[in-house]
This record gives structure tokens, sequence and C-alpha cells, in this order.
């Protein structure tokens, strides 16, 4: 009876922990900069993810959601075309990759998914 509980009570914590990350990518020129910046409330949960693209003379901040157990250097890519278009190359929990580009315009910020 009490080892059942514990294992009930150790599986409850495991799912109610909460989790952040934070990555980052700068382009060759330094002028435009991306952050993501993920929390996700428990385990079963995906990540809400704000991607965070700053530029000379503006921001903009794109939602995204997607299921993985973590969001680190081994599932998030940036490859910077050139210094105004960065690809996030992102890969779920059932290894489909999601490419999503931003394109850093005079006037405006556009992602886009590929």
């Amino acid at each position: 009876m009490i080892r059942s509980l514990f294992v009930v009570l150790t599986l409850l914590f495991f799912i109610a922990c909460s989790s952040s990350s934070q990555l980052s990518s700068i382009s060759p020129d330094k002028t435009n900069r991306i952050e993501l910046k993920g929390t996700k409330a428990s385990s079963l949960d995906p990540w809400q993810i704000a991607v965070i693209a700053t530029g000379p003379a503006k921001s903009q901040t794109f939602k995204l959601e997607i299921f993985q157990s973590e969001l680190d250097q081994k599932t998030v890519q940036f490859a910077w075309n050139s210094d105004s278009v960065v690809i996030i190359t992102i890969t779920d929990q059932e290894n489909i990759i999601h490419h999503f580009t931003i394109m850093f315009n005079t006037d405006d910020i556009v992602l886009t998914e590929n």
C-alpha cells in the first residue's frame, strides 16, 4: 500500500514539474537576434515557445507550440542564410522536423513555416 502510494506521488511529481528553456542566435553581422523562450507546464504538455526576433529598428514576437521532452541545442538549430534570413529547425518528440524561416525586412519581420 505504501509502495503504491509512493509510486503515485512520484508520478504526480514528475507530471507536475514545469520546465523552461532559452536559446538564442545572432546574425553574422550582429544586427539581428533570435531568442527562443520556452515554457512547459508539465512533462505531458507541449512547449509554449515565444520566438523573439529583434532587428535594428523593430522587434516581433511569434508563438509556437511543439511537443518535445527537451528544448535544447540538440532539438533546435539556427542557420543564417544571410544577415537578414534565418532558418530555425526544431525536431519534435516524434522526430518530425519543423522548419521556420524568419526574414528581417526594412519595415517588418516575417515568420513562415516551410
